[in-house]
Formats: C-alpha cells, sequence, structure tokens
C-alpha cells in the first residue's frame, strides 16, 4: 500500500493516483457548480411561468400573453396548463410538472456530489490505512508436506565424452 505508482517529469516524481484524484476534483467541482445553476434556473423558470400564466388576464390581448407564457414553458420543459380562474398561478405548472422538471436536476447535482467524494478518497489514497487482520491457525488433519532428506535422489550417472584429436598433416 505505500509503494505508489509514480511517473518521472521534469525532475519531479508524480503520484499517479493522487494527479488523477486532482483532475478529477477539478472536474467534479466545475460541473457541481454547472449542476447547481442549471437547477436553479430551472427553478426560476417554473416561477417566472407561474407568474406569467397569473398575469394573463391583466394583460390588454390575454390570447397574446398566453401563447407568450406557452412558449416559455416549452422552453423551459413544462407543459402549462390552461389556467383556472380560481388559482391562476398555481394550476398553470402543478406541483408534478415542477417536480418532473427538477428531479433530473438534482439527480444530477447529487451524482457530481458523489463523484466529488469518491475523487477525494482517490487523492488521498495513500493516506488511507485500511486495517486487514491475518489469522492463521493450524489444522491437525492435514499431513505435514515431506521433508527434502526424505527424498530419495537418483544417483548422478558421469559419462565421460571421448573426443579425438585431430592432427594437421602439413
Amino acid at each position: 500500500m505505500k509503494e505508489m505508482l509514480t511517473v518521472h517529469v521534469k525532475g519531479r516524481y508524480i503520484v499517479v493516483p493522487k494527479l488523477i484524484g486532482a483532475f478529477f476534483i477539478v472536474m467534479a467541482a466545475l460541473m457541481l457548480v454547472y449542476a447547481s445553476l442549471d437547477a436553479v434556473t430551472a427553478w426560476d423558470r417554473v416561477r417566472d411561468i407561474r407568474s406569467c400564466v397569473a398575469g394573463v388576464y391583466s394583460a390588454d390581448d390575454p390570447v397574446v400573453a398566453y401563447q407568450t407564457c406557452v412558449m416559455k414553458g416549452a422552453s423551459a420543459g413544462v407543459y402549462v396548463y390552461t389556467p383556472n380562474m380560481r388559482d391562476p398561478g398555481k394550476e398553470a405548472v402543478p406541483d408534478e410538472e415542477f417536480w418532473a422538471v427538477m428531479m433530473p436536476k438534482l439527480a444530477q447535482w447529487l451524482f457530481w456530489v458523489v463523484v466529488l467524494i469518491m475523487a477525494i478518497l482517490v487523492y488521498q489514497w495513500g493516506k488511507l490505512m485500511i486495517p486487514v487482520e491475518e489469522q492463521m491457525t493450524e489444522v491437525a488433519d492435514v499431513p505435514a508436506p515431506a521433508k527434502a532428506e526424505e527424498k530419495k535422489e537418483k544417483p548422478k550417472r558421469r559419462t565421460k565424452r571421448k573426443t579425438t584429436k585431430t592432427t594437421k598433416k602439413e
């Protein structure tokens, strides 16, 4: 665990898990900011659509004002219902539609939080200590391995090569 994978770059040794962890921390932090801004923008769009539909009745041309609200809803990914006379602002975008828009944004945010936590763990990998306890037990029924002395070795056979000398005749 103590020996880490290192790379030699320009006279310095860089620990690879720390380098990977640092890249993932930067990426996850940026994507977490993006997911947060995306969720806040979706929240504001739904709130804007509800106030737009509430103002339809006070507009000079309610049909054009309602069409504008429907177009805003389409750009936000929300279906704008026909306004109700009792509560036009709330019924135009019901809570089910609101959560249908917000849940993917919140899931994306939570995903990047988990990635950020995992990146921090990878970055801190050298400092983590995993307690592992090792126990060895002897089992009485298992025979002991044969000793080297008890093994019978075959005698080595030595043979001499017969070589003949050749003489050069001049």
